[in-house]
């Protein structure tokens, strides 16, 4: 594990109440008091939203005795600080979409944006995830991971980085010599491997007509398989889309 002065650990808390679990360590605090924030907004996504009303049960703990309190919409305090607090909370997850949050039986997705609370003045900052699933599942993302650990070099790059959850149907190819993982959320109509294919061409086709270098080491699909709902949203070495499961014919 690396020196990060902030860790995560994510898991899922309850099922049927569709909750995660969030534990957020500090360290490094060197005044009495620290604010944090959730984000109103989400890359690629040009509306204002309202993520922090999904959070609920708001802890801290640590040295001396923290306080921690709401200030604004979607900004909490924590006072009393020596040094190190660890938060704890939960996020309710109630929408399968490309820009929230989702639990159900068979996976589990997360929008960082609407899931991790930023640290004032620390964004900078490297942070450890530790990501806790159901027996069998597996964590596909675009972060980095060490020894079972994922790592983001600051917070902007965890908000970049979709996480999704489950035991599901994964494929790869390769264009001009860089892996892409495409993971496939819930079945219908569509051929799979015709999908893999044209997904292929275009990627292809694209890396060729921007000079032949993609811009990024590896690169992840997630692709949701709807009961109507459709939709996409773009990351730097990743996407989300969603796409009606049998609208493939």
């Amino acid at each position: 594990m690396s020196a990060s002065r902030q860790r995560l650990r994510l898991e899922i808390a309850d099922h049927s109440a569709r909750h995660f679990l969030v534990r957020h360590e500090v360290s490094g605090i060197e005044s009495d008091s620290v604010e944090l924030f959730l984000p109103i907004w989400a890359p690629g996504s040009y509306t204002v939203r309202d993520y922090a009303g999904f959070v609920v049960d708001v802890s801290v703990s640590g040295p001396g005795h923290p306080h921690i309190e709401k200030v604004e919409s979607s900004r909490w305090a924590v006072t009393g600080c020596e040094g190190r607090v660890e938060l704890e909370y939960r996020i309710f997850a109630p929408e399968l979409g490309v820009r929230s949050n989702d639990i159900t039986d068979t996976h589990a997705f997360v929008h960082p944006p609407a899931t991790f609370l930023g640290v004032e003045g620390r964004l900078h900052e490297s942070i450890d995830l530790e990501i806790e699933t159901p027996k069998d599942w597996k964590v596909y993302t675009a972060l980095e991971e060490r020894d079972g650990v994922w790592f983001a070099d600051d917070y902007d790059r965890l908000m970049d980085c979709p996480i999704e959850m489950g035991d599901h149907v994964e494929r790869e190819f390769t264009v001009a010599g860089k892996r892409h993982r495409f993971v496939f959320n819930g079945e219908g109509n569509g051929d799979i491997d015709r999908i893999i294919e044209d997904t292929q061409k275009i990627v292809q086709y694209e890396v060729d007509l921007f000079g032949g270098d993609p811009p990024y080491e590896e690169y992840l699909f997630i692709l949701h398989l709807t009961g109507g709902a459709g939709g996409g949203l773009e990351h730097m070495d990743s996407c989300v889309c969603g796409w009606p499961r049998m609208d493939f014919r």
